[in-house]
């Protein structure tokens, strides 16, 4: 008796050293825990939710990860709130950390698209669903609830971004049509994330949202695509121009240097690459300094 005692013991030992609570991921989230266990009030919980959210972005285990969604998802079905699980499903469905509840999740995702307008991402998601899951136990719900007739997805996000530059506004562009096409085309890639097109129509709507001048939205979807498309032949220019709108559209040098550094690290031999080292060469330099750096070389290979 003794001896399964100390088995059971040393069990729950192992137990929790492999699968260490949420709290011990980092102090902040911690003492968030302790508020929320100690006033689990709507407050309490946006903070640990948005602490949680946070931490995805950061560069934790697999493991981790799966705990940080874990804890989100299970707080924000606490209190209701449905829309703070977006992140979190996101990164479920990106990572398919979860491939036998992806269908679960696509629904819940589409669920939360269609209460707050967003029909043509919700669209895409049901579509999606009943796509991969004719016999699927929700497939009956998503074929009630999608608001238009999809017979092909890829000519259905096609549609949807011809219609972002009707009635253009003073940028060339019909902002909440242009909107919903950048958001088709991140559920197409949430539901199909094996589909050789998901990168492509990331791209696509990388550069409508980077002519749409929303910059954390571009830089998502561009790190999107480095992470999860490797072998797609436009993820180095997406790195490139990840590097390129930190330092000339936020005015972040250090971080540019660093994603100029990783593009010459991951592809030397690429086409850019001559690009690339110019602007590291150059970063935090005037574009007046630029011009007169080039004029300088034209010259040093031109003598009169």
């Amino acid at each position: 008796m003794r001896f399964i005692t100390l088995l059971i013991a040393l069990v729950t030992l192992l137990s929790s050293c492999t699968e260490p609570k949420t709290s011990a991921i980092t102090p902040e989230i911690g003492a968030l825990e302790e508020s929320y266990a100690a006033d689990p009030s709507p407050l309490n919980a946006n903070k640990l939710i948005a602490e949680l959210a946070r931490a995805l972005g950061k560069d934790h285990s697999e493991v981790t990860k799966k705990q940080i969604i874990s804890r989100g998802m299970e707080i924000t079905e606490e209190i209701k709130m449905p829309l703070r699980s977006i992140p979190f499903i996101h990164e479920t469905l990106k990572k398919n950390y979860y491939p036998n509840q992806n269908g679960e999740h696509i629904i819940k995702l589409a669920d939360i698209m269609k209460s707050i307008k967003k029909n043509a991402a919700a669209n895409i998601l049901y579509q999606s669903y009943i796509n991969a899951n004719p016999q699927g136990a929700l497939v009956e719900k998503a074929q009630a609830n999608v608001s238009e007739e999809i017979d092909d997805l890829d000519i259905y996000i096609l549609a949807l971004g011809e219609k972002i530059f009707d009635n253009p506004d003073q940028f060339g562009l019909n902002r909440q049509n242009a909107q919903n096409y950048v958001d088709a085309c991140e559920a197409y890639a949430l539901a199909n994330k094996y589909s050789a097109k998901s990168p492509e129509h990331l791209y696509k709507a990388a550069e409508i949202a980077r002519s749409l001048r929303t910059f954390p939205k571009t830089l998502s979807i561009y790190d999107w695509i480095v992470t999860e498309y490797p072998q797609y032949d436009k993820t180095p220019t997406a790195m490139f121009l990840k590097g390129f709108i930190i330092e000339n559209e936020l005015g972040n040098s250090p971080a540019a240097k660093d994603v100029y550094t990783s593009f010459l690290q991951t592809y030397p031999n690429h086409d850019l690459a001559d690009d690339v080292k110019f602007l590291l060469e150059n970063i935090g330099k005037s574009n007046e300094e630029i011009l007169e750096l080039i004029e300088k070389k034209k010259q040093e290979k031109n003598p009169s």
